[in-house]
């Protein structure tokens, strides 16, 4: 029942940044140059993996599941954790992503603060770009990204899609050998 919530007392704010399309074709081309390859990734419920930050959220006891106060009145569920359809949810998931990719020593683009990117010895350099609860990864091989998808799914539940053909409705095609990559949205037209 988001819809019940009131600015000032439910929530304060609810802006939250997602990648430009701009950043994709970035990472793209920056994949393309580099030689990364383009992974992705999905975290499962990614709302409900963020602790809300007040203490003021309730919600109706689910079905099947009500009991009564000692009075007789019914009883109500003080959220601890963010849902979908709460204003601040998207919010902060991207804090609670943020937080989590900024301690395992990734840094933030300043122009695009949904690309993270960090070097280690082990894994060479790596991107990252979110988009709500999809993400894409590039990095040099498909072991460093099982390493970042076990390291997600530490975290939060997490899925790969393994390399990628399809991101936001465009269709990926490469030929790494001769460096071309191509970006198609042929379906999105058809669907127009």
């Amino acid at each position: 029942r988001g819809f019940s919530q009131r600015q000032g007392v439910d929530f304060f704010e609810i802006f939250s940044p997602t990648i430009r399309y701009s950043s994709v074709r970035l990472l793209l081309s920056l994949a393309n140059s580099l030689d990364l390859g383009i992974f992705g990734c999905d975290i499962s419920n990614a709302f409900a993996r963020a602790k809300l930050d007040t203490d003021r959220l309730h919600v109706a006891q689910p079905t099947g599941y009500q009991t009564l106060g000692p009075d007789g009145e019914p009883l109500v569920c003080r959220l601890k954790m963010s849902l979908y359809g709460k204003k601040q949810a998207a919010r902060l998931w991207n804090a609670t992503f943020t937080k989590e990719m900024l301690a395992a020593g990734w840094r933030q683009f300043e122009t695009d603060t949904c690309i993270y990117t960090r070097t280690t010895a082990k894994h060479g350099t790596e991107f990252i770009g979110l988009y709500v609860d999809d993400i894409i990864h590039l990095c040099r091989t498909s072991e460093t990204h099982t390493a970042f998808h076990t390291f997600c799914n530490s975290r939060f539940p997490t899925t790969t899609q393994g390399q990628l053909t399809w991101i936001l409705g465009m269709e990926i095609k490469r030929d790494r050998i001769r460096r071309v990559l191509t970006l198609s949205q042929t379906q999105k037209i058809l669907e127009l």
